[in-house]
């Protein structure tokens, strides 16, 4: 039967002249009262009145009051709209159960007093009881016995299974164990281990530890092995010795067109013919023979060939025939060549790889092959200028025409910033040798791991 509300407490432990429908009304629907619910929930500070509604319900149960309360008066509304009052409790007879504190002290004593034992109580379960067992029943059927070495049911699947497991673990710690030792010789073993590479490998205090931790970096997807050339290359890496700075590229300050035009110059000009022999001037080996000639002659009036006398006359024509003009000419000539040789000595650029890296040495190679091509022709082209000159020693008095050699000069200079490049990075490889050659060994100890698990 179930209780709709405490409609009356005129008088029991807190509660004086409470009027459940002037106290509990609904603000949201008017003329209407909170009642109680299937399931309720009191709550509130202490001495507000819990236990004293808990101790009006169990007077329910017990059929009594406490004598403690002095004129006890409460009505309680029922369901089917009958009355229990404190006066009419032996008229409920609806089962009803209150686990307060009563309770507590009247079943449970042993709490309170160790000799006191559990006084015996009821606890309803609801109309499901039967099926409740039956279940239980049933559950316990199906976890069977477990008594030792007799075990059904689940108790025996629950051994069986441990035994199993028990296999498993033994297996898994046989592995383990094979695979710590696999990679314990691996990490630190005494022969082929990476410790004992660690010129190689970059890690002379290598262990376990770093290499489990290193296993887990190859095994993630973004990790590539290095190809055959990276690992040629870092193999080489690791073994180069840190070198000196290479030479410094040799400058030279050479105006070519200049030469060239100066040279022009030269060819374009010409010694007067006046007072001059004709015969001499138009044939320019009889002139170069003839004054080679009057050089043994200065102080003779006779010839030292033929023995013949040379007659004054013809000696001051051969003294005015080779004046100061063709001097000044032929000294114009002679410092020429001289400036053009000199010039040109200082086309003698020789780069040793030898002073370089070897990663170096493929590139150096190439450009000091480019770099030969066009010294030589570059120096072809002085050879040019120097011939013209050379010719134009026999034609003082003549023009000597010539086709413009081809200027190199600019590649040269070109090239040999290539190089002077090459050495730049040479000095930064060595600044930075130990770091590239410490990333080199990270790798190859990485690629060595990779290919390990492989």
């Amino acid at each position: 039967m179930k209780i709709i509300k405490l409609s009356k407490i005129d008088n029991f432990g807190i509660f004086k002249n409470f009027d459940w429908d002037l106290s509990l009304v609904n603000p949201s629907i008017q003329n209407q009262t909170y009642d109680f619910k299937d399931i309720n929930i009191f709550y509130g500070r202490n001495y507000s009145g819990k236990t004293s509604l808990s101790k009006i319900i169990r007077a329910l149960e017990t059929k009594t009051i406490s004598p403690k309360y002095q004129a006890p008066n409460f009505k309680i509304l029922l369901a089917d709209n009958s009355v229990v009052t404190h006066s009419s409790l032996a008229t409920f007879t609806h089962p009803i159960y209150v686990y307060n504190s009563d309770f507590v002290k009247e079943n449970l004593k042993f709490i309170h007093d160790d000799n006191q034992n559990v006084e015996s109580f009821s606890v309803t379960l609801g109309g499901d009881n039967q099926q409740i067992l039956d279940r239980i029943q049933q559950l316990n059927e199906e976890l069977g016995s477990e008594t030792e070495n007799a075990e059904t049911g689940i108790y025996l699947s629950i051994k069986n299974k441990k035994s199993e497991l028990g296999i498993a673990q033994l297996n898994f710690n046989n592995k383990d164990k094979e695979l710590q030792n696999l990679l314990k010789n691996k990490a630190s073993g005494q022969e082929g281990s990476i410790r004992t590479q660690h010129n190689k490998f970059g890690d002379s205090n290598y262990n376990i530890t770093k290499l489990t931790r290193e296993i887990e970096s190859v095994c993630k997807p973004i990790y590539q092995p290095l190809t055959e050339d990276t690992k040629a290359s870092h193999d080489k890496l690791i073994l180069q010795i840190k070198m000196d700075d290479p030479p410094a590229i040799p400058q030279f300050d050479i105006d070519f067109e200049s030469l060239i035009k100066a040279v022009a110059e030269i060819l374009s000009s010409q010694v007067g013919q006046s007072n001059k022999i004709d015969e001499l001037v138009k044939n320019g080996l009889l002139n170069k023979w003839v004054e080679d000639g009057l050089a043994h002659h200065k102080e003779r009036t006779t010839c030292a060939f033929c023995s013949n006398t040379i007659p004054s006359e013809r000696l001051e024509a051969l003294r005015q025939h080779f004046d100061e003009e063709s001097q000044k000419l032929k000294s114009r000539i002679k410092k020429g060549i001289e400036l053009l040789d000199s010039k040109k000595s200082l086309l003698k650029i020789n780069v040793d790889i030898n002073y370089f890296y070897n990663s170096f040495h493929a590139e150096l190679n190439r450009i000091k092959g480019e770099l030969a091509n066009l010294l030589e022709m570059q120096e072809n082209s002085f050879n040019t200028l120097i011939l013209c000159l050379e010719d134009k020693k026999d034609k003082l008095f003549n023009v000597v025409n010539f086709a413009l050699p081809i200027n190199y000069l600019n590649d040269i200079h070109k090239t040999l910033d290539s190089i002077r490049t090459i050495r730049e990075k040479h000095i930064e490889l060595t600044s930075k040798l130990k770091e590239n050659q410490d990333n080199a060994k990270n790798e190859l100890r990485l690629d060595h791991i990779y290919h390990f698990l492989s």
